[in-house]
C-alpha cells in the first residue's frame, strides 16, 4: 500500500490513516516521515477505509468495485491504470474486464489534496463463450483488449484468433496478425503496420486508418470476376497478399470504381496470379507487385489495333520488390511507369506492337521473365538486371537513335550508330574519336576494318597495328586454329560468336568444323565472327 503526501497542510490540522481494523498503516516509511511535522497541527483522522473486492482478487464481468471512507469530509477518487485524468467516486463502479488484468488507482483527497492513495489489482476470469478473440488459450472479451496485449507484448510475433465479429477500431503493430474466422469478422477501422487475415471476401471497402500493413485474402479465392476490386482490401502504401492461386481479371476502369489498384499486390512463393481476362478499352494499373510467385497474363485473343479506346498495357508501377516469375501472351505488360503509354500509331500491326514488355525504370529479373516479343526498355534510364541463372526473352530499345548495351548482367540504353552492327557512341569516346560519329564507316588506322568492325572484332581503332589474326599450328597430326584478339565482353553475353571453317582445298566450299576437331581432310581454316546485335 502506497501513501503520498499531501500536497499543502493547513495550520492545526493533523493527517492520520488507519486501515479497516483501525490500525495505524505505514508500509511504504512516508507517513513516519511526515510525523514531525504532523504534531504541529490538530487531528483530522481518515476514518477506517475499504475496497472491496480486495487487491489480489479474482473478477468477472459485471463485478463492480465499492469505496467507503466513514470521514464525510474526504473525496474519493480512482483513474484506471495509465490513464492520466482522476473520476470522483459516486457509488459502484463496473469493473472492465476487457483484458485479462485489471489496475485502479484510489486517491483519497481532503480539501483537495491527497491524503493517500493505493492500487488494487485484479485477475479477470474471462469467459471462453463469452470472448472476442484469443491468444494462445488466453481469451478477451474485445479484439482491443487482445490487441493492447499483443502490442505490450515483447514476443517476436502476436497471433490473434478474432472468434466474434468485431467494429473495434485498433492499430496492429508490425509484429500483430489477426485472423478472422466464419464467425469473427472485422468491420472496424484498421490502422498501423500489422496483418489482418481474411476468412470471406467483401462487397464492401475495409475501413482503414494510417494503415502500411497487410491484408491476406481468403485460401479459397480461386477466381475474380471484372467487378472484384483489390482496392477493397488495402490503400496506397500497404499491401494486398494472396494465398491461394487466383485466375480471371484483375480491375476494369469505369466511372464507379478507382482506375488504379492502390495496394500493392502481394503473391507468395508458390502462388499464381492468372490474368485470363483482358478488354483494351479499360486502363490496367497496379501501383506496385510484390513477392515471390507468378504473374501469367493468358490472355490470347483480338487486340483491335484501329479501336479509339485501345488500351493494349497491363500497367505496373513498382516491381521494384517482386522477384517471381512473369510472361504475357498477348497484352504488353508495362513495368516501372505510372504513365499510360501512347497509344501505337496508325497502321501498326497487332504483332509487331503487343506480346511483349515495356520497361521504364531499373528493374531486376529474379526469375524467369517471358514475352514473345521481348522486352523493349523504353527508357533512357531503363536497365535490366538478370540474375545469374535466369531466362529472359530477347532484350531490344524502342528509343529512335539508341541501342542496346549489356555490361555483364546488366542490359542498358546508349546512344548507338546507324551502323550493320550498332556501336554505342561512348566506346568511340573511350578512344577520343568523336568524327566516326558522323562517318562509323570509315577506316580505323589499320586501313582495313571500318570503326564498327574495329567495335566488334575488339580492336584498337587507333593503332595501326591492331588487327584481327589467325594462326595454325600442328599437335601431332591435328591442326591446331588459334586467333586474337577475342571480344569476351559481346561473346559473354552472346552478341558474337566465332566460328572456324575448313576445306580441303581452296577449290572446295568452306564449311563449319569444330576448333578441337577440325577434320582430317582439312588444310585451309578461316576463323569468322557472327554477330546477332
Amino acid at each position: 500500500m502506497a501513501f503520498s503526501s499531501p500536497n499543502h497542510m493547513s495550520h492545526g490540522e493533523v493527517y492520520s490513516v488507519t486501515n479497516a481494523s483501525g490500525a495505524w498503516v505505514d508500509s511504504s516509511g512516508e507517513l513516519a516521515r511526515l510525523l514531525p511535522y504532523m504534531a504541529q497541527y490538530r487531528e483530522t483522522k481518515v476514518n477506517a477505509w475499504t475496497i472491496t473486492p480486495q487487491s489480489g482478487s479474482t473478477v468477472t464481468a459485471g463485478d463492480t468495485m465499492t469505496v467507503t471512507c466513514e470521514d464525510p469530509d474526504v473525496t474519493i477518487w480512482y483513474s484506471r491504470y495509465g490513464e492520466e485524468s482522476e473520476t470522483q467516486y459516486a457509488g459502484p463502479v463496473e469493473i472492465d474486464t476487457s483484458s485479462s488484468w485489471c489496475i485502479y488507482n484510489v486517491t483519497f483527497k481532503k480539501n483537495g489534496d491527497a491524503i493517500v492513495s493505493t492500487t488494487v489489482s485484479y485477475t479477470v476470469d474471462q469467459s471462453q463463450a463469452d470472448a472476442v478473440a484469443k491468444i494462445g488459450e488466453t481469451y478477451y472479451a474485445s479484439l482491443a483488449a487482445a490487441v493492447a496485449v499483443a502490442t505490450a507484448s515483447q514476443a517476436e510475433s502476436v497471433e490473434i484468433s478474432l472468434l466474434k465479429s468485431s467494429s473495434d477500431d485498433v492499430t496492429l503493430d508490425s509484429k500483430t496478425t489477426v485472423t478472422e474466422t466464419a464467425a469473427g469478422l472485422y468491420t472496424g477501422t484498421l490502422s498501423g503496420s500489422g496483418t489482418l487475415v481474411l476468412s470471406g471476401t467483401r462487397s464492401s471497402f475495409l475501413s482503414f486508418g494510417e494503415w502500411t500493413g497487410t491484408v491476406v485474402l481468403p485460401p479459397d479465392l480461386a477466381s475474380i470476376g471484372k467487378d472484384f476490386h483489390f482496392n477493397y482490401y488495402g490503400k496506397e502504401g500497404s499491401t494486398v497478399q494472396l494465398s491461394s492461386n487466383v485466375s480471371g481479371w484483375i480491375q476494369r476502369e469505369d466511372t464507379s470504381q478507382p482506375a488504379v489498384i492502390n495496394p500493392a499486390i502481394e503473391i507468395p512463393a508458390g502462388k499464381k496470379l492468372t490474368i485470363s481476362g483482358f478488354s483494351p478499352s479499360f486502363r490496367y494499373l497496379v501501383r506496385a507487385l510484390k513477392g515471390y510467385g507468378e504473374l501469367a497474363i493468358t490472355f490470347n485473343g483480338d487486340l483491335p489495333i484501329n479501336n479509339a479506346d485501345y488500351s493494349p498495357y497491363f500497367r505496373i508501377g513498382d516491381v521494384s520488390e517482386f522477384k517471381g516469375r512473369l510472361s504475357t501472351a498477348k497484352p504488353t505488360l508495362v513495368l516501372g511507369t505510372m504513365t499510360l503509354p501512347a497509344k501505337p500509331a496508325t497502321g501498326t500491326t497487332e504483332e509487331s506492337y503487343a506480346r511483349r514488355f515495356l520497361v521504364f525504370a531499373p528493374v531486376v529479373a529474379h526469375d524467369d521473365w517471358a514475352a514473345p516479343n521481348g522486352i523493349a526498355l523504353a527508357d533512357t534510364a531503363a536497365t535490366l538486371t538478370v540474375e545469374d541463372g535466369v531466362t529472359v526473352s530477347a532484350v531490344s530499345t524502342t528509343i529512335p537513335g539508341y541501342g542496346v548495351v549489356r555490361n555483364g548482367n546488366v542490359y542498358s540504353v546508349e546512344r548507338v550508330t546507324n551502323t550493320d552492327y550498332p556501336v554505342p557512341y561512348s566506346w568511340f569516346s573511350g578512344y577520343g574519336i568523336s568524327e566516326a560519329f558522323d562517318s562509323p564507316e570509315g577506316k580505323a588506322a589499320n586501313g582495313k576494318n571500318s570503326w564498327w568492325e574495329c567495335y566488334v572484332l575488339g580492336l584498337d581503332p587507333t593503332n595501326a597495328l591492331s588487327k584481327f589474326t589467325a594462326t595454325i599450328r600442328m599437335d601431332g597430326t591435328t591442326p591446331i586454329v588459334e586467333f586474337s584478339p577475342t571480344n569476351e565482353v559481346l561473346k559473354t553475353s552472346g552478341e558474337i560468336e566465332y566460328v572456324l571453317q575448313g576445306k580441303p582445298t581452296l577449290t572446295n566450299g568452306w564449311q563449319d568444323v569444330e576448333f578441337n576437331e577440325p577434320g582430317d581432310t582439312n588444310r585451309f581454316f578461316r576463323v569468322r565472327v557472327k554477330w546477332q546485335p
